[in-house]
């Protein structure tokens, strides 16, 4: 049986009306989200809340972890999780979704990186099960899809030694708006949707972007 994931992130504030679009079209049974639901200027805010009802209005649930952008709204976001129960913030928790485990990553200890604290947690959760394990991270990890306009690598070197350890099937991560793509480490693919919504059928992992 399929079961069939929306993959997004990165709002900023704006809606993402392609993403309604695909859900009323497709057979989806689940979106993750890779945080940052937060605009970038404070005169932008209150997009946050628009967002979020339109997320809340969307008839699937919605798995989501922090960005970096949304660490001064950590309490107004979680209201809204409160309000829909669509809405599921799973940071640093391990849930089941069809046949695998979620595992989500939030944001780091300062709020950039994770730190060796962050990815002990992590690699708790990914030690019970790893080949049937899929990663929800903000951070992309080092050397693949993260790579910037300033002609550097921007991942996370922690989460990147985790992923070559244990090799889940699938780590779904944003962040780097510019380096939207899709790449692999050993047998793990490795996905940066940025806000364009991609498919992926879970029980093949056969992406359909």
């Amino acid at each position: 049986m399929a079961i069939n994931i929306l993959c997004s992130g990165d709002f900023h504030g704006e809606i993402p009306a392609k993403m309604a679009e695909i859900i009323d079209r497709d057979e989806i049974d689940a979106a993750l989200l890779t945080g940052d639901y937060m605009p970038f200027f404070e005169a932008d805010y209150w997009k946050t809340d628009e967002l979020m009802k339109f997320l809340g209005k969307l008839q699937i649930p919605i798995y989501m972890v922090h960005g970096n952008t949304d660490f001064l709204a950590l309490e107004s976001l979680s209201i809204w999780e409160r309000k829909h129960k669509n809405l599921h913030f799973i940071d640093w928790k391990r849930i089941i979704l069809g046949n695998h485990w979620l595992v989500g990553v939030g944001i780091g200890e300062d709020w950039l990186y994770l730190g060796e604290k962050d990815i002990r947690v992590v690699e708790r959760l990914v030690q019970i099960d790893p080949k049937r394990t899929i990663l929800l991270s903000h951070y992309p990890p080092f050397g693949v899809v993260d790579f910037t306009l300033s002609d550097t690598h921007a991942g996370d070197g922690y989460l990147r030694r985790l992923i070559e350890r244990y090799q889940p099937p699938l780590v779904i991560c944003g962040h780097i708006h510019e380096a939207k793509g899709i790449d692999k480490i050993g047998d793990t693919l490795v996905v940066n949707p940025y806000n364009d919504p991609i498919i992926i059928d879970l029980e093949r992992m056969e992406i359909d972007g």
